[in-house]
């Protein structure tokens, strides 16, 4: 930029040094900026314009400055590098919270196909409707593997999700619930409730 031009020009001019001392502020912070923007591929992207306005604005604020030392743009690159490194520091760690998110999700997925195999294998499958089949082995379990993953207690049926198995086959099956009404009407906000609870998770 114009700003950036005229700042190096006026301390090349009280400081012939810029010229020839690789190690010289005003070199280092003209290489760190153009180093540093080696890793935006698009200038009109919102992640360049996020580099590129505080080191506009370092470059404005040098130009407007009286420049007498190369001072001035050491602490400028401090100030810069200290931002840099605070951003890849947070980007670091959201590349590890994904990470470890994926992990989770598939290791997840797998004790879920696990489940879901072991539950098609329940003697009380039978006159059950499709769609309660079809959630029993998706969501439900991987509800009841999120819960073992996240159990720190190393329970046999954390939360109580397994056990609501049998209640949810029985509740629909028409030919057993008719001949007991009221147990299905005491039974429902309850299960209701824990399959929620469940599918929040």
């Amino acid at each position: 930029s114009s700003a950036t031009m005229a700042s190096l020009l006026r301390l090349a001019m009280v400081d012939p040094r810029f010229f020839s001392d690789e190690s010289h502020p005003g070199r280092r912070l003209m290489e760190r900026v153009a180093q540093r923007s080696f890793k935006y591929n698009d200038e009109y992207s919102s992640q360049f314009d996020a580099f590129f306005k505080p080191v506009a604005a370092a470059f404005n604020e040098l130009n407007q400055s009286g420049i007498d030392s190369a001072q001035p743009f050491g602490a400028v690159l401090t100030r810069l590098e200290d931002a840099w490194d605070a951003q890849d520091e947070q980007e670091q760690q959201q590349r590890g919270d994904v990470l470890q998110a994926m992990r989770f999700a598939e290791e997840r997925q797998a004790q879920a196909d696990q489940i879901a195999w072991d539950l098609s294998k329940r003697p009380d499958l039978d006159n059950v409707p499709g769609v309660v089949l079809d959630f029993l082995f998706g969501p439900w379990a991987l509800v009841m593997a999120h819960a073992r993953l996240t159990d720190e207690n190393n329970q046999i049926d954390p939360q109580g999700f397994g056990s609501t198995v049998p209640d949810l086959l029985w509740s629909v099956k028409k030919e057993v619930t008719l001949k007991r009404p009221a147990k299905l009407i005491e039974m429902i906000p309850g299960l209701l409730g824990k399959l929620h609870e469940g599918l929040d998770l």
